[in-house]
Parts: structure tokens; sequence; C-alpha cells
């Protein structure tokens, strides 16, 4: 609460949220502020998300089965492609794009529901608050190639991020193979979504046209909105008679329940760390700024991380912008 950018964050996201009615996105029910401590009160869904599912899937040694795999992107595709299209009581479109679009971001109810959650850092016509001028914010597996390079998100970023989603589920490496943000970064400059699809056997044939127009470099060249990837992802399930349902889901939910169990254990157990914090200050010539990236990594070894970067007028102190 003493930093009122991220208050502005906040309240940004239960304004974006509250709008949102539809059964593939995590509900906002209220928003508050009681003795200086703003809250929002969210739907409650009795589950994981998809990160954590994953991680059961390598635990238990078992691979998640393709069409579980295609019906979570399609469910999540639903809310995407609502959250894309929402407008106003007045009709006026809120042009609502998520940015944060990952696997620790869609929530797996129980009964096999699927829904996209933390609304914390889109981008909305009707947000009072936006990222400054050279700072990223996101988890980076997930970017987009015209995201590192300043051009202004559009829901061509979202569609991206759920390709990436996609290929990491199908193939169970992450798209983006870079240890860091840097790293990252430079991959994402050279980027060729041709390249990552041959280096991976296990993709379905008839996945590879749909996966080539998600992660195409130039956001012109991908699907142009999510409604439409999910119709052709729909047209892969009937023309291959994939049988995809949530009753099917929440049997396999069902079947990992004791080590998704031991995973919630494990995390609250974590919660007792702090999290680590690097900050990588990274040498430029005199006449250029300095930027520097925090990253936020929350134990057990799990890729939760957050980066953000910062360009700062040389002779900043960029650890006074660090909290």
């Amino acid at each position: 609460t003493e930093d009122t950018k991220f208050v502005r964050m906040f309240l940004d996201e239960a304004r974006i949220t509250v709008a949102l009615e539809h059964p593939n996105i995590v509900q906002v029910h209220d928003l508050g502020e009681a003795e200086g401590q703003y809250f929002i009160v969210l739907e409650y869904v009795d589950g994981m998300d998809l990160r954590r599912l994953m991680i059961a899937c390598e635990e238990a040694g078992t691979t998640f089965p393709y069409k579980h795999i295609l019906f979570v992107v399609m469910e999540a595709l639903k809310g995407l492609s609502y959250a894309h299209q929402a407008r106003d009581r007045d009709g006026q479109p809120l042009a609502i794009v998520h940015r944060d679009i990952s696997p620790s971001n869609i929530m797996i109810s129980r009964g096999g529901s699927v829904k996209l959650m933390d609304f914390g850092i889109a981008a909305a016509a009707i947000a009072k608050w936006d990222n400054d001028p050279g700072e990223i914010l996101g988890k980076f597996r997930y970017f987009s190639p015209e995201l590192v390079s300043g051009v202004q998100v559009s829901p061509q970023s979202d569609i991206f991020a759920i390709g990436a989603v996609l290929y990491e589920l199908v193939t169970g490496d992450p798209l983006l193979l870079g240890a860091d943000f840097h790293a990252v970064k430079d991959e994402l400059r050279a980027f060729d979504p041709e390249e990552a699809i041959d280096r991976d056997l296990s993709i379905p044939t008839p996945l590879e046209p749909v996966l080539l127009r998600a992660l195409a470099t130039d956001p012109a060249d991908r699907y142009e909105s999510a409604e439409e990837f999910l119709g052709d992802l729909t047209d892969h399930v009937f023309e291959d008679r994939i049988r995809i349902s949530a009753t099917d889901f929440a049997g396999f939910i069902a079947d990992l329940e004791d080590i998704l169990s031991h995973l919630e254990e494990r995390e609250v157990e974590d919660m007792g760390e702090p999290p680590s914090l690097s900050l990588d200050l990274i040498d430029a010539p005199p006449d250029d700024d300095l930027s520097a990236s925090r990253s936020l990594s929350l134990g057990d070894g799990r890729s939760r991380t957050e980066v953000l970067e910062w360009r700062f007028p040389r002779g900043t102190d960029a650890t006074a912008f660090v909290p």
C-alpha cells in the first residue's frame, strides 16, 4: 500500500476482471479496503494451477494425455476469446490483453473446469496503470517476440503465449530454452517457429500447422483471434475423432490426487522461506542507460520467476528501485 503504482495495478485487476463473467475466467466477487489494506474477493476454485498439474505428471512418471492437453488449451482459449472481445455496458470495447498467460495462471478445478486468472498486469481501456517504457512484466518463457522488441502488445501476444503453453504441454519442454531473461530475449530475436517444431518429433502432424500459425514471429501472421485458434483445434478434434470432456479430465486429475496433495503440502512448507532475489546490473557504454532485471524464484526448483526490466539514467542507484 506504500507503492501507489502497485495499488493501481491491484485495483485495475479487480476493475478488469469484475467486468468479465465467463465460466473460463476466475470471477471477482468484490473489491474493498479495510484499515488501509485493499482486498479482492475471488471465486474459490478447488484445484490447482496447470503448472502444478504438469509437475504432478512428471513426478508420476506419466505424460500429459494429448486429449486432455487439447481440452485445457481449448477451454483457456474460450476464456481468452471472451476477454479479448469484452465490452462495457455502453458497448465500448474493453480492449483487454492479458499479458501474463502461462501455466501458473491457468487454474484447473478437480471437477475438470479450466479458468484463466491473474489479470494483474493486463492492458485494458479501463486500466488506470500501464507499464513504463522499457519496463517488461510477465513470465519471460511465454514472452512474444514483439514484447522484447518494444512493440505495443496486442491480442496476438496472448495467442503466442497460449501457443507456447500448448507446445510445452505436448513436448514436455518449454518453447524458449534460455536460462534467464536476457538469454530468452536473445533467443526471441532469432526465433523461428519451424525450427522449434522440428526439434521435437513428438508433435502430432495435424498440430504442426496450428502451432506454426500461433507462434508466428510476426503478429500479423498469427491467428487473428483466439476464436480462430480455437476453431482450428476444434476441427482437429472432430476430424481425428479425439474424445475430450471435463469428466474424463477430472478422472485423470483424480488419479494424481496423492501426488497433487503432496505437492500442495510442500508448497505450504516452502512459503516459510523468503523468495530469492537477484539483481543483475549490466554494464553499458557511458552514453547509454543502465538496465537492471529483477527475478523472484519461489523454491522447490520450479521456474516460478517474475522478471521486470527497468532502464535507468546513468548514475542512478538502481538498487533503490528493487524492494
